[in-house]
């Protein structure tokens, strides 16, 4: 998660820079939690972004070809105080971070823990989510491949 700065206007965040390869201003970063492959279908179980009555149905990896898969949905919850207790406004997916030598290899890292954040798949700007100590923020994206 990142984007410790406003928007200009906070309920309404820009459009996602497609040349993106950063968050502006990290605040942490943590392995997913949950990784499926959906296909848009109208008789689907699942519906994202919520309120948008697009439907999607999850697809098993080893039949994703085979059925049609399109995208990748993915998920992570931060508890209370494993992450910084700041306001954030952007969610990315990276792949293939690397860690500083002695960073915890499994949780949250903090951006002076990582000694590049690899590459940015996807990139979501929101309008501002704040942490707090007795709240378990959940965060998720899904993108097409």
């Amino acid at each position: 998660i990142g984007g410790t700065a406003a928007w200009a206007d906070e309920n309404n965040p820009p459009a996602e820079n497609p040349g993106a390869t950063v968050l502006n201003t990290p605040i942490c970063y943590k392995p997913v939690d949950v990784l499926k492959l959906y296909k848009l279908d109208v008789a689907g179980l699942f519906e994202w972004p919520a309120g948008s009555a697009q439907m999607w149905t999850e697809v098993a990896p080893n039949n994703a070809i085979a059925q049609g898969a399109t995208h990748v949905y993915v998920e992570t919850n931060f508890e209370r105080d494993e992450a910084p207790l700041v306001t954030f406004r952007e969610v990315g997916l990276f792949v293939g971070l690397v860690l500083e030598p002695g960073a915890p290899v499994f949780g949250v890292v903090l951006p002076n823990q990582v000694t590049s954040p690899g590459v940015l798949e996807a990139l979501d700007n929101r309008p501002p989510t704040q942490r707090y100590i007795d709240k378990v923020d959940t965060v998720s994206l899904m993108f097409a491949f």
